[in-house]
C-alpha cells in the first residue's frame, strides 16, 4: 500500500517527538528505540490535541459565553446569521466575521464598512441581533451625547438603514426599547415629529414593552417641539399599562408638553392633582410649573411657587433662578432679574453644597436677551463683555441673541460684525440659529440673493439648516412678493423631513394669499399647504385667520366664509380667536392699505367723537349727583348715634397659619379692551349682538352683522385685547349692514 500524506505527517511527528534532547535533558530520554506503529498512532493523537488547544484558545470571550449558554440551554434557538453565513459565498462570509469581530473590538469604521458590503448584497441577515443593537447605539452616541447636536442626512439614512433592517430580519421581541428611543430622539432634533410618530407606533405594533425611562424621554422630547397631542397619547398609553407607574419626571415631562401646547390650564390642573397626593413633591415639578406660567405669561405667580417651596422645604436649584429670571426677562422687569441675579450669588457663596446655584451661561443669556428686549443695546453688550468675571465664555446662543438684537435695530453691519467675532476671534462654530438671523437680517430688505447665498454657505459649511432658517426664507420671498419662491422653500423644507410650525405655516399662506395671482391658482396652493399642516397637526389660530383670508380673497363672502371655515376650523378644533380674526374678516379680502389703517378714518372719528360727547355727559350727570348728595347731607344736621361700646380686644392671628397659601394666583379678569372709555361703545356691541343672535336675519346684510357679532362675542369670550381701531371698524361695519343705528343713545343706555 502506498503511504499517504497522513501516514508521513504522523511519522514525521514521532521523530520530532523522539528527537535527542538537549544535554540537559538527556536523563530524562535515555533510552532510544525504533519508531513503531504504536507510537506514530500515539504521536498522531497528541498533534490533534495540541491543534485543539491552541484553536480554542483563539476563540473570543464572546464566543466562549455562547458557547456555555447553548450548553445549559439546549432548546435556544439558532440565530439567523448560522443559518445564513453557512451558506453564503466566502467573501461575504469573511465580510460577516469581521463585522462581528469589529463590533467586539469596538472597531466601527470597520464594522460599518463590512455592514455596508452585506447590505448591498442583501444579505444583512447574517448579521445578528446582537451587532445589530451595538451599531444602532453606536451611532446613537453621537446623538445622545451632544444635547444640541443635529443629526445630518446620511446619519439620518444610515440609521433608519439598520434599523429597518434589524426589524425586517428579526422577530420584534428582540430588538430593545431603546432602539427605538434613539430613533425618537434623532427624528426629534430633525424636527421631524411625523418620523417620532411612526416609530412610536412602530413599538406597539411590534408588540414591545417600553420601559419608564422610554415614556419620559418621549415626553420630554414631544414638549420640546411643542406639540402636546401626540405627548398626551404616549402618556395615556403609559397609564394603561400596570406594571409600572408615571413618576416625578413624566408629570415634569407632560407638564411642560402642555405648557409648551398653550394648554397653561391643563399644566395647573396636573400640578394640583399631584400636590393633593400623599406623595412627596420634587424641585423638577415646581420648575415645570414655572415654565408653564412663562408659557401664559403670568410673572405673579412666580411667589406663590416661592412659598409652596418654602412650605415643602425644597431649595430652589439653578434651574429655578434661570426660569425666573427669564420671566422676569421676558416681562421687562429689570429689577426682579437682577434682584435674583443677587440673590443666586448670594446663595452659592452662603454654603459650598450650593456652589451649583452661582449665575451660569443661561443666566447670563436671559439677562442679555432682557436687555435685547427692551432695546438697551450697549447694556446687553456690556454684560457680554464682562462675562469672564462669571467665570463664563459666551456661546453660539450669546452671539445669535445679540445678533438678533441689532437685527431688530436693522443694523446690518453690527449683526455681520459679530457673527464674524464669534466665527473668527472665539473660534465657535455656528449652528443654524446664528445663520437664521442672518437670512432674516437681509430678508428684512427682500434682499433675496444674499438670501440665497447665505443658505449655500450653511449647506457648504455641512450645517443642517432648521425651522427657522427655512422660515426667514418663506419671508424673505413674502417681502419680495415672489409667492412661488416662498412655496418651494416651504416644500423644500418638508422634503428634507422637517416639520413645519404653525408659523411658517402661516407665512407659506400668507405669501400666497397677498401676492398669489389668479384666484385658483393662489387657492389651490394654499389648501396645499393648509392639507400639509393638518397632516402635521399644527394648525394653530393664525394659521386658520390666514385660510379664512383665503376664501375672501377667493370671493366668497363674509357670511358664507363664518359659516364655513370658521365653524369647522376655529370653533371645530375649539381654538381661540382673535382681533386679527376680526380685523380679516371686516377687511373682506381686501389687502390693507393706508387709507384704512390711518387712525383718522372715518368710522375712528366718528365713534371717538361719539364717546367724548358720552363720557362728557357722564361726567356731568356725576357731578350733579355728587352736588345733590352734599346738599342733603348739609340738609340734615341731626346728631349723629352715639359710638357703640368698647369691646374685649381679641387676640390677632398670623393670617399665614390658617389661610392656605394660593398655588394658582387668581386670574385678574381682563376686559375685551385695554381702554375703560370705550366701555360705552363695548356695552353697545353687546346689546346689539344679543338683539341679533336672538333672531333670524331679515336678509343678507342683517346676516353678515348677525355673523360678525358672533365672532366679535367669541374673542370676547376668551379674555383676548381688541384694539380701538378694531372696535371702530366693528362698530362701522354693523352701521353700514343694519343701520343706521343710534349709537348715541345705545351708548348712553348703558352708561
Amino acid at each position: 500500500m502506498r503511504p499517504t500524506e497522513l501516514t508521513y505527517s504522523c511519522l514525521l511527528a514521532a521523530q520530532r517527538a523522539l528527537r535527542p534532547q538537549p544535554v540537559a535533558h538527556q536523563h530524562y530520554c535515555q533510552q532510544v528505540r525504533a519508531v513503531s506503529v504504536r507510537a506514530m498512532r500515539a504521536a498522531a493523537r497528541a498533534t490533534a490535541q495540541q491543534q485543539a488547544a491552541t484553536a480554542n484558545t483563539r476563540k473570543t470571550a464572546a464566543d466562549r459565553r455562547s458557547a456555555a449558554q447553548r450548553k445549559h440551554d439546549p432548546y435556544r434557538p439558532v440565530t439567523a446569521s448560522q443559518l445564513v453565513v453557512g451558506s453564503l459565498p466566502m467573501d461575504l462570509q469573511r465580510a460577516a466575521h469581521l463585522l462581528h469581530r469589529a463590533v467586539q473590538d469596538e472597531n466601527w469604521s470597520v464594522a460599518l464598512a463590512n455592514y455596508r458590503l452585506l447590505a448591498d448584497r442583501n444579505v444583512a441577515k447574517a448579521v445578528t441581533a446582537e451587532d445589530f443593537t451595538a451599531l444602532i447605539r453606536h451611532l446613537g452616541r453621537s446623538i445622545l451625547q451632544n444635547g444640541a447636536y443635529m443629526p445630518s442626512d446620511t446619519e439620518i439614512k444610515r440609521l433608519s438603514d439598520l434599523f429597518a433592517h434589524f426589524r425586517r430580519d428579526y422577530r420584534p421581541f428582540e430588538i430593545p426599547d431603546d432602539v427605538y428611543g434613539i430613533l425618537i430622539d434623532a427624528y426629534a432634533r430633525r424636527e421631524n415629529t411625523l418620523g417620532m410618530d411612526e416609530v412610536w407606533n412602530l413599538i406597539f405594533e411590534d408588540g414591545v414593552q417600553p420601559s419608564l425611562k422610554l415614556y419620559n424621554a418621549t415626553i420630554q422630547l414631544y414638549s420640546k417641539q411643542a406639540i402636546l397631542g401626540p405627548a398626551e397619547r404616549v402618556f395615556r398609553a403609559l397609564l394603561e399599562r400596570q406594571d409600572i407607574q408615571p413618576d416625578d419626571t413624566t408629570l415634569a415631562a407632560l407638564i411642560k408638553a402642555r405648557a409648551a401646547g398653550s394648554d397653561v390650564d391643563g399644566a395647573l390642573e396636573l400640578t394640583s392633582l399631584w400636590l393633593d397626593s400623599s406623595r412627596t413633591p420634587h424641585i423638577k415639578l415646581f420648575n415645570s410649573l414655572l415654565m408653564a406660567y412663562r408659557k401664559a405669561h403670568k410673572v405673579d405667580a412666580i411667589k406663590s411657587v416661592l412659598q409652596h417651596l418654602d412650605k415643602h422645604n425644597i431649595l430652589p436649584n439653578i434651574i429655578t433662578y434661570n426660569v425666573i429670571i427669564d420671566m422676569y426677562a421676558k416681562a421687562g422687569l429689570v429689577d426682579e432679574a437682577l434682584a435674583i441675579l443677587k440673590r443666586m450669588k448670594l446663595d452659592s457663596e452662603a454654603e459650598p453644597w450650593r456652589a451649583h446655584c452661582a449665575p451660569d451661561i443661561f443666566t447670563l443669556n436671559s439677562l442679555i436677551e432682557m436687555y435685547v428686549k427692551i432695546d438697551d443695546m450697549e447694556t446687553a453688550v456690556e454684560l457680554f463683555e464682562s462675562m469672564h468675571t462669571y467665570h463664563t465664555a459666551p456661546d453660539v446662543v450669546t452671539f445669535t441673541t445679540i445678533m438678533n438684537g441689532y437685527r431688530i435695530r436693522a443694523d446690518v453691519e453690527k449683526v455681520e460684525k459679530y457673527f464674524q467675532l464669534m466665527t473668527h476671534e472665539h473660534g465657535i462654530r455656528p449652528t443654524a440659529s446664528p445663520y437664521s438671523v442672518l437670512v432674516a437680517t437681509y430678508a428684512a430688505s427682500g434682499n433675496v440673493t444674499r438670501v440665497r447665498e447665505v443658505y449655500d454657505e450653511l449647506i457648504k459649511q455641512n450645517i443642517v439648516p432648521n425651522r427657522k432658517v427655512y422660515r426667514s426664507l418663506i419671508w424673505a420671498h413674502e417681502i419680495a412678493g415672489d409667492p412661488k419662491g416662498a412655496a418651494e422653500w416651504y416644500w423644500t423644507m418638508r422634503k428634507r423631513e422637517i416639520t413645519p410650525d404653525h408659523q411658517a405655516v402661516a407665512t407659506a399662506i400668507r405669501s400666497q394669499v397677498w401676492y398669489a395671482a389668479p384666484a385658483d391658482e393662489m387657492f389651490m396652493s394654499v389648501n396645499r399647504i393648509y392639507a400639509d399642516a393638518e397632516l402635521c397637526s399644527v394648525v394653530q389660530t393664525d394659521v386658520v385667520n390666514q385660510l379664512i383670508h383665503a376664501h375672501l380673497r377667493y370671493g366668497r363672502s363674509v357670511t358664507g366664509v363664518i359659516a364655513s371655515a370658521y365653524e369647522t376650523e376655529m370653533r371645530g378644533r375649539r381654538l381661540k380667536p382673535n382681533y386679527h380674526t376680526l380685523n380679516t374678516l371686516l377687511s373682506r379680502g381686501i389687502l390693507p392699505s393706508p387709507i384704512a389703517s390711518d387712525p383718522r378714518h372715518s368710522d375712528a372719528t366718528r365713534f371717538r367723537e361719539l364717546l367724548t360727547r358720552v363720557e362728557a355727559e357722564k361726567a356731568a350727570t356725576d357731578e350733579q349727583t355728587l352736588n345733590s348728595t352734599s346738599l342733603s347731607a348739609e340738609v340734615n344736621t341731626a346728631p349723629p348715634p352715639p359710638p357703640p361700646p368698647l369691646q374685649p380686644k381679641t387676640p390677632l392671628t398670623d393670617p399665614t397659619e390658617t389661610a392656605p397659601i394660593p398655588l394658582f394666583p387668581p386670574d385678574v379678569t381682563v376686559s375685551a379692551l385695554s381702554d375703560p372709555s370705550l366701555d360705552p361703545l363695548i356695552c353697545a356691541l353687546d346689546q346689539l349682538a344679543e338683539e341679533h343672535l336672538g333672531r333670524q336675519p331679515a336678509d343678507a346684510k342683517a346676516a353678515e352683522a348677525r355673523a360678525l357679532l358672533a365672532v366679535y362675542r367669541d374673542i370676547v369670550a376668551t379674555g383676548s385685547l381688541i384694539p380701538r381701531a378694531t372696535i371702530f371698524r366693528l362698530a362701522g361695519a354693523v352701521d353700514e349692514l343694519v343701520g343706521p343705528l343710534e349709537w348715541e343713545r345705545l351708548c348712553k343706555g348703558t352708561v
